[in-house]
């Protein structure tokens, strides 16, 4: 995988994870869907199966996007996301395993996105790995690259994050404590190549911790911005006008006022473990971000 601004050091430290830029600057694919009306349905998932599904597009995107009926209701959204960068994380740190395979410890994944343990983490956890491995997007664009980095041609393709999830309950013939427990997770052909491949985000896990400190409502805004200024690297300065930060932080509010107050605290929840300054003019905001690329 291609680190995007390789070298890039964000001041507030710490973890890294490193992200596809494509997924992480995608304001579509992680949106709630019962903003969509999702239609109910007899649907194929990328891992071949049929099931009843609901399906959703959004105005402006020829992808559509399918889950089974029953994650409607609890539908991860943002964790998802995290955790999907976490097992991406995995990978590359395991480096690249051929059969696809990934090994991670539950307690470990949360406290590589800086999640506190517990019965309930587990559970949502487990809810996550769930909807990564059936979570299916369609017509989704994928990028086939020359040597040298450029695009070569682009297909329209049936994506998945995960094609399956195993919990290992038993070792060289033996049961295994349920607290030393671990997952093998089977990372998709495509997702896989496209860690190996495309350029990717540097995304500090402190802005996981700001966010998580942050008020419940302001979550998962903090967290979508903060994947899309990651993207951004290695630009240090990112200008966005009101309209485009609304959409990426998922607000529609059209008064100028009551909009600015919005974006300003999600800016606020990601200063300065991102965000080291921001001003209003013309319309946009002017963001200075927490970090430099190395030498």
């Amino acid at each position: 995988m291609a680190e995007k601004g390789k070298g890039w050091q964000w001041e507030c430290g710490g973890r890294i994870m490193y992200t596809p830029v494509s997924i992480a600057r995608d304001r579509n694919i992680f949106l709630n869907p019962k903003l969509s009306n999702p239609i109910p349905e007899h649907g194929y998932l990328h891992t071949g199966q049929t099931t009843e599904v609901v399906a959703w597009r959004w105005p402006g995107d020829d992808r559509v996007f399918l889950i089974p009926a029953e994650f409607i209701e609890k539908f991860p959204g943002g964790l998802a996301r995290d955790v999907v960068a976490y097992i991406g994380q995995a990978y590359r740190e395991q480096h690249y395993p051929e059969d696809l395979r990934v090994k991670i410890y539950l307690r470990q994944l949360a406290t590589g996105i800086a999640l506190g343990w517990g019965t309930r983490t587990k559970e949502m956890l487990d809810d996550c790995l769930a909807f990564a491995r059936f979570f299916t997007i369609q017509n989704y664009p994928f990028s086939i690259l020359r040597k040298d980095g450029t695009v070569k041609t682009v297909e329209k393709r049936t994506f998945g994050f995960v094609d399956d999830v195993g919990r290992v309950t038993v070792w060289d013939g033996r049961e295994i404590p349920p607290n030393k427990q671990w997952y093998n997770i089977y990372l998709s052909r495509l997702y896989a190549e496209a860690l190996k491949t495309m350029p990717a985000a540097p995304f500090p896990v402190a802005a996981l911790e700001a966010a998580h400190r942050a008020p419940r409502k302001l979550i998962t805004p903090a967290k979508n911005l903060a994947y899309y200024l990651a993207a951004r690297v290695p630009a240090q300065k990112v200008r966005l006008l009101i309209p485009t930060i609304q959409e990426i932080l998922g607000y529609s509010d059209t008064n100028t006022t009551y909009a600015r107050r919005a974006i300003e605290n999600v800016l606020n929840v990601l200063h300065p473990v991102m965000v080291s300054n921001y001003n209003f003019t013309n319309n946009g905001y002017d963001i200075e971000l927490s970090g430099k690329p190395g030498k």
